[in-house]
């Protein structure tokens, strides 16, 4: 009896991972000197640098007093102003939003952080965690108080010219 089998040897290799999105944001307000009460428009700009797609996510922004440093920022020490939907966006793809707010109220000038944070609820598995939010910065301004009203005042006594104990008529 002869035995006919034979052996080979099969290279199997994995596919390789489906490309990442790498979600980005840029921010600008306007204006960036304002007065207290005064209308901000805040344009976020949401950007896929990635080669993948991504689906659809969020936009947050925060207003934080004081001049930040970006690379400092962490969502969970500051309170989300607003958010807002953005829609898919394949590799290379950008989605601008706005928001509007009224400067806070101050009482001397004050510098506050504008953060624009891209993918905020972490929906999106991404080449880059890190660079999902950017900053800008405003100057807010006291509003002067209003001018104070200018009085005027005269005074007159009459006569002018007096002996002790005469009678003296003073008109204000």
């Amino acid at each position: 009896k002869v035995n006919n089998w034979s052996s080979c040897y099969i290279t199997a290799n994995a596919l390789p991972p489906a490309p990442l999105p790498d979600l980005e944001s840029s921010v600008s307000a306007s204006p960036s000197d304002v007065m207290s009460g005064e209308e901000v428009t805040v344009t976020v700009t949401v950007e896929n640098t990635g080669d993948g797609e991504a689906g659809s996510t969020t936009v947050s922004y925060y207003i934080i007093e004081g001049e930040l440093d970006c690379d400092d920022f962490d969502p969970s020490d500051y309170d989300q102003e607003d958010d807002a939907s953005v829609g898919s966006l394949d590799a290379g793809d950008e989605e601008d939003i706005e928001f509007t707010f009224d400067a806070p109220t101050v009482t001397e000038e004050t510098i506050y952080t504008i953060v624009a944070y891209a993918d905020s609820e972490e929906d999106e598995d991404e080449d880059n965690e890190v660079n999902n939010w950017s900053c800008d910065y405003i100057t807010v301004n006291a509003v002067p108080p209003p001018p104070l009203p200018d009085l005027e005042s005269s005074v007159s006594a009459s006569p002018s010219d007096v002996m002790s104990g005469e009678e003296v008529t003073v008109t204000v």
